[in-house]
């Protein structure tokens, strides 16, 4: 996992706050059958962009592209730097993030099972 720092116009820098954002994505990746509940083909990536001050970065892009079909999906951060993918198929996904007048920040290789 990695992070990177997004700057702005080379005065402020933004640091999509990828360790709160994968722990949460981890914590949620996972789609475990309940007890007498077999076939679970989707799972929930869920997860938060956070600033270096620990602020929530709303509208911000969020795209996960699925690393065996190329299929992508994309949502924007809400008011508290939160976003949800719900049904999403098994796999491996890179987590793209973007927010206009920054770089690019990514996750890459995150499996959900």
């Amino acid at each position: 996992m990695e992070s990177r720092i997004l700057r702005r116009a080379g005065v402020r820098s933004l640091f999509f706050g990828f360790a709160v954002l994968c722990a949460m994505a981890l914590l949620s990746l996972s789609a475990a059958p309940a007890w007498g509940q077999a076939g679970v083909s989707t799972g929930t990536v869920v997860g938060q962009v956070l600033d270096p001050s620990g602020a929530s970065v709303a509208g911000a892009t969020v795209t996960i592209t699925d690393k065996g079909t190329g299929a992508a999906r994309a949502g924007t951060t809400g008011d508290t730097g939160r976003y949800v993918f719900t049904e999403v198929q098994l796999g491996n996904y890179d987590i793209t993030v973007t927010k206009e007048g920054f770089s690019q920040a990514k996750i890459a290789n995150q499996e959900v099972q």
